[in-house]
């Protein structure tokens, strides 16, 4: 069984689960449409390694606009083997997903150094915003499978993707979903539904003019420290969160309330939307003693020494 997990807060929040289609349901029911189903015709396949070989030329220029307005139907999914992971991608609503297809790569694809050392390894790793699952399924992928996996992801349509994606690679028992989100404290929060053509950009954040919200959703919000202690972790070897903008929210309640050995040994970090941050966590981190090991477009990776 697929063990999942919802958060009830002291004030029950309205059920976010009612802004789901029932279409994306049934897309992501292992029952109604097996990982398979969605299998990509030869046509497909054919088309898009010529768009993605022939960027350049004439022909590649003009595939790719045939293949973007196929990209952005809402009604597409597609049954994707990557990197020996089974994926279902409906790429209308992911922008990293419709950049894989064009490009034959994950724009993410870089920043999995991040876990080049976990191969065979019992590990604990913690996903906040964990999305649809692409660093905790190449996390199960990779290490021991006795490791404690947890995906954390608060939005209902990633949540569903999510589990779905887990139950197609067999990873039912390797990784622990959680549908909530992580904030400075416990109780619920309105999630930003901030761009329909992106499930990846939602938020605790409030929108700002630059940055509309579509629409938003009554969730549970846990703290991170309470998550530790509900599960009963004893330390976190690898953390990677990427909570578009409440990144500083979620850590600093917890390095300033949690004792040294609950520090996790390395994290993963977007930095990229640092504007909505209300201080600087970087330079918090660096003050508990972080180093900056690596650092690309979107993300930090920071290492503590002596763990």
């Amino acid at each position: 069984m697929l063990r999942t997990e919802t958060f009830q807060s002291e004030t029950e929040p309205q059920s976010a689960n009612s802004s789901v289609s029932d279409f994306w349901r049934q897309a992501f029911d292992p029952t109604v449409a097996p990982f398979g189903t969605y299998k990509p015709s030869h046509l497909w396949k054919q088309t898009t390694r010529l768009c993605q070989a022939s960027d350049q030329t004439i022909v590649g220029r003009f595939g790719r606009k045939i293949q973007a307005a196929f990209l952005k139907s809402p009604r597409l999914l597609l049954d994707y083997d990557y990197n020996d992971l089974s994926l279902r991608l409906s790429p209308a609503f992911y922008s990293q997903e419709r950049a894989l297809l064009k490009t034959g790569k994950h724009p993410e694809e870089a920043d999995l150094q991040f876990l080049s050392g976990i191969r065979g390894e019992r590990i604990v790793f913690v996903d906040i915003g964990a999305n649809t699952g692409f660093y905790s399924l190449h996390a199960a992928r990779l290490a021991d499978s006795g490791s404690r996996i947890i995906a954390i992801e608060p939005d209902p349509n990633n949540s569903i993707k999510l589990a779905f994606q887990i139950s197609a690679n067999g990873f039912d028992k390797r990784i622990d979903r959680i549908e909530c989100a992580i904030g400075s404290e416990k109780g619920t929060m309105e999630l930003y539904i901030r761009d329909s053509l992106d499930f990846g950009q939602n938020s605790l954040v409030p929108a700002s003019d630059g940055n509309r919200a579509v629409t938003s959703a009554r969730i549970p919000v846990e703290t991170l420290l309470g998550l530790v202690n509900t599960h009963g972790l004893k330390h976190i070897d690898y953390l990677k969160i990427d909570v578009e903008g409440y990144e500083d929210q979620v850590l600093y309640p917890f390095f300033t309330g949690s004792p040294r050995v609950l520090w996790p040994k390395q994290i993963l970090m977007e930095a990229k939307i640092n504007e909505a941050w209300h201080r600087n966590i970087l330079s918090d981190l660096t003050t508990f003693g972080y180093s900056v090991k690596h650092t690309s477009e979107d993300n930090v990776w920071m290492v503590l020494p002596n763990q």
